[in-house]
């Protein structure tokens, strides 16, 4: 196992012995202890009535009134030790050169803001919907200190992205983009060839990049997958499932059966899979994004087409429904449905038949690039999507409006 030297900076401190180095320092030292009598709320009632609270902690020095009413303590402390951190460093100086694309931030947080989360359900049970603050969740959730100290002090990496079925199409599309604003990106795929000539593509432009060669019908392949990518880079930070094909089949055709069974296992069942495998990562992740690529199909329904209309409904069934388990945890989850996108799935389709069908079903009369649906994409797991989950978006060109 490689050995990989980490070196220290800059420190910063809240804590019972001190919010500064020096003065935690000199009590640790000096063998003054944190521990004392509870003063921030009622404890005489409680059989235990010590704890280590913070006590000679000043928020304005940090952030403004406003700021610091919305965000629950817990953000307060971390937000004040992370930028004295930055600041020891010498990365707060105007004076210094340091690339914001190459400072991360990573975090680990036990709860979030429990005193928030107590307030505002007391809040709730007397007074009802109305008397939950708009700023619940973001003034409470975990990874808001990692989010708040990179809006704040500009830090812009690293993001570490997998983009599923990135030979060709959307997914090549999507990681290119994703290289372009500066995440490492690990894109899988089937097709060897495929993937190994987009990876070369993005190394030749200077991404770093980490190709992975997977069966996605396979369950072990796929977790293996993701978890060696996971290793390689330290983390991730975004998952985006885009794999996908159509292998149009009457129901009582002879090749319905495989039809049916790679559709679903490709497109719906392996997107469960990543995301089981991609969560230890994601809940370590400031900004985790979980991205399903569906499809129009899963608005509606085209001929011998079925498998795939299923596994598109099911992608989107999916992504509401770990909308709403991983919420909690602050890790988003949202769905792209795309319409006529010119990928290999539409190659074969002859210009004039394209042509006739946008004119006839769209509103913008034409197939969209697959670098429109990357950038659709990319407006879900930037930092400011934040308060964005269980949505769909739809990249359709206006199909589905003009047949409602």
């Amino acid at each position: 196992m490689s050995q990989r030297r980490v070196v220290v900076t800059g420190m910063g401190i809240v804590s019972p012995v001190g919010s500064t180095i020096d003065t935690a320092w000199d009590a640790i030292c000096n063998g003054r202890s944190g521990i004392s009598t509870v003063t921030s709320f009622d404890a005489s009632h409680m059989k235990t009535r010590i704890a280590g609270e913070v006590i000679d902690f000043d928020a304005s020095r940090y952030l403004s009134v406003r700021e610091a009413k919305r965000l629950d303590n817990f953000v307060h402390y971390g937000f004040a030790a992370g930028t004295d951190a930055l600041e020891d460093a010498g990365l707060l100086d105007e004076n210094s050169s340091h690339d914001p694309e190459r400072i991360g931030c990573a975090l680990a947080s036990g709860i979030g803001g429990l005193k928030t989360i107590e307030d505002t359900t007391e809040a709730y049970l007397k007074g009802g919907p109305r008397k939950v603050s708009p700023f619940f969740i973001p003034g409470s959730i975990i990874n808001m200190i990692g989010g708040y100290l990179s809006l704040k002090h500009n830090l812009k990496g690293p993001n570490i992205a997998i983009v599923t079925g990135a030979a060709s199409g959307m997914g090549r599309a999507t990681a290119h983009l994703f290289a372009d604003e500066g995440a490492k990106v690990a894109i899988i795929d089937i097709n060897e060839a495929g993937l190994e000539s987009v990876a070369g593509e993005m190394r030749a432009v200077g991404a770093e990049v980490y190709s992975v060669v997977v069966d996605l019908s396979d369950r072990e392949a796929v977790e293996q997958a993701i978890t060696n990518i996971a290793a390689h880079f330290g983390g991730i930070d975004i998952l985006v499932n885009n794999a996908g094909f159509a292998l149009p089949a009457e129901i009582d055709a002879d090749a319905y059966a495989n039809s049916w069974d790679t559709s679903i296992a490709v497109m719906a069942t392996a997107q469960a899979w990543a995301i089981r495998a991609a969560l230890p990562s994601l809940r370590n992740s400031s900004n985790p994004r979980i991205v399903n690529v569906a499809s129009t199909e899963a608005h509606g329904a085209t001929r011998f087409n079925s498998a795939y209309v299923v596994a598109k409904h099911a992608s989107m069934g999916l992504t509401r429904a770990m909308a709403v388990d991983l919420g909690k945890e602050g890790i988003t989850v949202n769905c792209i449905c795309p319409g006529p996108i010119r990928t290999g799935i539409t190659e074969a389709i002859p210009e004039q038949d394209k042509q006739t069908f946008v004119n006839r079903r769209t509103a913008l009369r034409r197939y969209a690039d697959p670098e429109e649906v990357a950038h659709a994409t990319l407006s879900l797991v930037l930092p400011a999507a934040s308060f964005i989950t269980g949505a769909t978006l739809l990249v359709d060109g206006g199909v589905t409006i003009r047949n409602a």
